[in-house]
């Protein structure tokens, strides 16, 4: 099949699909995270009332998409993968577990306040507005590592057998808020040997 542009298609491979989806999710968690940070700003700057209501629906996404799919995804597929392949990631992993397993308690605390300024506990909203910054700060730098590290990392000890299994894991994933699968392309390239 041809492109418009008269330039062949060329499918992707499962490493090429993975890491796809993986940006793709992390993209859309940074723009649900900057959006709570950019009202947190509004509110702050008296430009607008605070919805409690908002910032629970808001933190409800993150904790069902990224807690319940996008973690535990990265924890059983990619992590162990790479954990099979080589232990010089041990530190780097155990500390992205951690954060993976602290995101969960995270939520709760943050909802629990978005639920008190959603009835009226003005005094909760700075509480919660200060936990949710510094929420954004670690989960930022979380990606980040997960990023420039793990990702190179798990590019060079790979294989084309874990990549498909990796891929077709982080299919499954949809994104109840941005779309299905992190914007994940359909065309996949099963590997040949590994």
């Amino acid at each position: 099949m041809q492109a418009m542009n008269g330039a062949h298609r060329h499918p992707l491979t499962a490493r090429q699909s993975a890491l796809d989806i993986l940006a793709g999710e992390h993209r859309a968690f940074d723009a649900a995270l900057a959006g709570l940070v950019e009202q947190v700003a509004l509110v702050r700057a008296g430009k607008a009332p605070p919805d409690g209501g908002l910032f629970d629906r808001s933190l409800g996404y993150l904790a069902t998409f990224m807690d319940r799919f996008h973690h535990p995804k990265e924890d059983e597929h990619l992590f162990r993968a790479v954990r099979s392949r080589t232990s010089e990631a041990d530190a780097v992993l155990a500390h992205l577990h951690h954060d993976h397993a602290k995101s969960a308690r995270d939520y709760a605390r943050l909802r629990r306040y978005a639920a008190l300024v959603a009835v009226g506990a003005m005094d909760a909203f700075e509480e919660m507005a200060e936990r949710f910054e510094a929420y954004a700060r670690q989960q930022l730098e979380h990606m980040r590592l997960e990023g420039e590290v793990m990702v190179p990392l798990a590019e060079r000890v790979l294989r084309p057998s874990d990549w498909l299994a990796i891929d077709l894991a982080f299919r499954a994933n949809r994104d109840p808020f941005f779309g299905a699968a992190g914007g994940a392309r359909s065309v996949i390239v099963a590997p040949t040997r590994g």
